[in-house]
């Protein structure tokens, strides 16, 4: 199988996420980290900011060992 990574990179509220959709497969984005599993309620927390890119580096890296 073969597997395509797109990294897309950009200041905040420059349309990163709404670029992303237009791929077909599964987004994996760092903003997924703070959005509360139960409420789906989106709460930003810039002291954890590390926290979530680490989380959606192991996602993708999930993603592309093939893991969902």
């Amino acid at each position: 199988m073969r597997l395509r990574l797109t990294v897309l990179r950009g200041a905040p509220g420059a349309g990163k996420s709404t670029l992303a959709r237009q791929f077909p497969g599964t987004l994996a984005e760092a903003d997924q980290f703070f959005i509360d599993a139960e409420s789906g309620r989106y709460t930003y927390d810039p002291t954890k900011l590390a926290e979530a890119h680490g989380w959606c580096q192991a996602r993708c890296q999930q993603l592309l060992a093939g893991r969902s």
